[in-house]
């Protein structure tokens, strides 16, 4: 993961400036959404494969190792691909002095995960009751949410995107599913269902 790719902000010119890059999103059209996920099962259902895989087995799919109870847990990126063929791509900064999660004019292989990744990509979209409805109309607005990280790092970071259409709203966290349910992560992006409330985590860390 590259420089570009730091969603932390310095200060809140660096705030204000991620926050206008994910807004070149806002009145555009999400046709396809891609999960980016360690592929746990490759050794199953396609033991001679070697980088990125797309899921296509329809058994897979039955029984996706993203879905839990109120979320989706996701290991390494979400994908948005619009009517204009531009590509966006959400994740999180590597852990270290700081944590955050951001969105990226650019695609996710070859910036968050290699070339020859084994990861397995998931074209959810219209397959799944919580994108689908996103996917039906243009985005009307996008949201980072960034708050004080703690001296003596300092600067800002993002705990959550929502993304807003005329119709319905959609929020992603730094999260994971733990033996209790949701929980945050700093390296995992939890995306909510439409019914699972906004966690009340910390939104400044010591």
């Amino acid at each position: 993961m590259d420089e570009r790719f730091r969603s932390w902000a310095a200060d809140e010119d660096e705030v204000r400036h991620r926050r206008r890059h994910a807004e070149r999103l806002t009145g555009q059209h999400i046709v396809a959404v891609r999960y980016y996920d360690i592929d746990y099962r490759r050794e199953e259902f396609a033991p001679d494969a070697s980088g990125p895989r797309t899921v296509d087995d329809e058994t897979e799919w039955a029984n996706p190792t993203w879905r839990y109870p109120g979320f989706d847990a996701v290991d390494f990126a979400v994908e948005l691909e619009t009517a204009a063929g531009e590509v966006y791509t959400l994740t999180w900064d590597l852990p270290g002095h700081w944590e955050s999660l951001g969105i990226h004019n650019a695609p996710a292989i070859g910036e968050v995960v290699s070339t020859e990744a084994s990861v397995a990509i998931w074209n959810v979209g219209d397959r799944t009751k919580t994108w689908a409805p996103m996917t039906r109309t243009p985005l009307t607005g996008i949201d980072l949410h960034y708050h004080p990280w703690p001296a003596p790092v300092g600067g800002f970071w993002c705990s959550r995107i929502t993304l807003h259409t005329a119709t319905t709203t959609l929020h992603i966290v730094l999260g994971d599913a733990g033996r209790d349910g949701l929980t945050s992560s700093a390296d995992n992006l939890a995306i909510l269902h439409p019914t699972t409330p906004i966690p009340n985590w910390p939104t400044a860390l010591s």
